[in-house]
């Protein structure tokens, strides 16, 4: 069993509903037992269902590549821009990203609608969460790229997200994320000018800008203080999604035992039917019995005390 093979056994259990997710694993992995394929069995009833945040990236994914393409292309210019310091095009930059991201989950909303299956405020964030980790993260975006996630994405400022867990088959992501064409950017407006005699490279080259280099620093640490409260917001909110999904986890383990018990009651109970009526039925036996062997005994006194006579 190939990798390729069984991402492609599991990839149609992220394509569907995630109330489906359970039933259509177990079939699956059925069907691989059936098929004497046991180690495939395991791996398949091992696959995490996805949150409603991933589901929904995942949705996003395959409804609309070409938004998600945009997006991933202006991460990919955000952290150049970063590299080098750029503050300028950083601020213009962060501008296009929060309108691509808005535009990306509003995208994902209308198609979670379509499906029957709205999003939340609550999972609105965390999906807002993940393309933000995206675009700050080359292997993030990779991961996101799959349509296989099976949770949020996080970021923590410069930090790389953590990827542990977050993809339902890791060797899906790409070793070496894809290098992507740029976006398309409208062309200067300016009037053509006559050609002028080239400088000599003394004087072409342009002259460092201690100022300028201090406005990118100071411009980099304000962006890097803003994804900071913006990881402090999505840890905070990842954390109640866990409890929550604990706690849903947690009630969906005692509603399955509760429905294994009712049915081990039901079965107790219908044995204990069959056995009170095998008990009337020899109770009755007995009585017969005893009706029996009393009149017996009557008759034989009987006939011992006509033949005393």
């Amino acid at each position: 069993m190939t990798e390729q093979t069984f991402e492609a056994v599991a990839r149609p259990l992220y394509e569907g509903m995630p109330d489906d997710f359970i039933a259509a694993r177990k079939a699956l992995a059925a069907q691989a037992r059936k098929a004497g394929d046991a180690p495939l069995a395991r791996r398949i009833s091992a696959l995490r269902k996805p949150t409603r945040a991933a589901w929904a990236v995942n949705l996003l994914v395959r409804g609309d590549a070409e938004r998600v393409e945009a997006l991933l292309a202006l991460g990919e210019e955000l952290r150049e821009a970063q590299e080098q310091l750029a503050g300028a095009e950083l601020r213009a930059l962060a501008s296009q990203r929060r309108a691509l991201i808005g535009e990306a989950v509003a995208s994902a909303r209308r198609l979670a609608t379509d499906a029957d299956a709205p999003l939340g405020d609550a999972v609105a964030e965390q999906l807002t969460q993940t393309l933000q980790a995206a675009l700050a993260d080359a292997a993030a975006a990779a991961a996101m790229e799959t349509g296989l996630l099976v949770d949020a994405l996080t970021t923590a400022g410069f930090e790389p997200v953590d990827l542990d867990g977050k993809v339902a088959v890791p060797e899906a992501v790409a070793e070496q994320p894809r290098t992507r064409a740029p976006r398309k950017k409208a062309a200067p407006s300016t009037p053509a000018k006559a050609a002028k005699p080239a400088k000599p490279a003394s004087e072409s080259a342009p002259k460092p800008d201690p100022k300028a280099a201090e406005r990118a620093r100071r411009d980099a640490e304000e962006l890097a203080r803003a994804e900071k409260v913006l990881e402090d917001m999505g840890r905070r909110a990842a954390q109640a999604h866990d409890r929550a999904a604990e706690t849903r986890t947690a009630v969906e383990d005692l509603q399955q035992r509760r429905k294994a018990l009712r049915e081990e009651l039901d079965e107790v109970e219908s044995a204990l039917a069959d056995a009170r009526t095998a008990d009337s039925s020899a109770r009755k036996e007995r009585a017969d019995a005893e009706r029996d062997e009393a009149k017996a005994r009557r008759a034989a006194e009987r006939a011992r005390a006509v033949k005393a006579t």
